[in-house]
């Protein structure tokens, strides 16, 4: 992997950190109550969803500080299974966290 690729990389998974910093999605947490059993279903349903939503925002912030970690050690872009090269495409397409080549996943 080229430098300009690393950096384009860094680039691209600070400004998706810096974009969820932004993003927590906290206030649906709060427990509401209500004498309607529909109601108290619903909350719990809208509830679920939100840490559902913050469990996935938690996985990607992760990973992104991971890949992060990786670019700075210069080994992002290696599969971690074989040590072959991720292909940039690949990168690029499936994900920036791509931790495997295609011919281990």
């Amino acid at each position: 992997m080229t430098t300009t690729d690393l950096t384009a990389f860094r680039e691209l998974l600070t400004m998706k950190r810096a974009e969820l910093s932004g993003s927590r999605g906290l206030e649906k947490l709060a427990i509401e109550r209500s004498v309607d059993l529909l109601e108290e279903v619903l909350y719990k349903s809208e509830r679920e969803l939100a840490i559902a939503g913050l469990n996935r925002e938690s996985a990607i912030r992760r990973n992104i500080e991971l890949a992060l970690i990786r670019i700075k050690g210069h080994s992002f872009g290696a599969c971690v299974h074989c040590d072959e090269e991720i292909g940039r495409r690949r990168l690029q397409q499936r994900n920036e966290f791509a931790t495997h080549c295609a011919h281990t996943w």
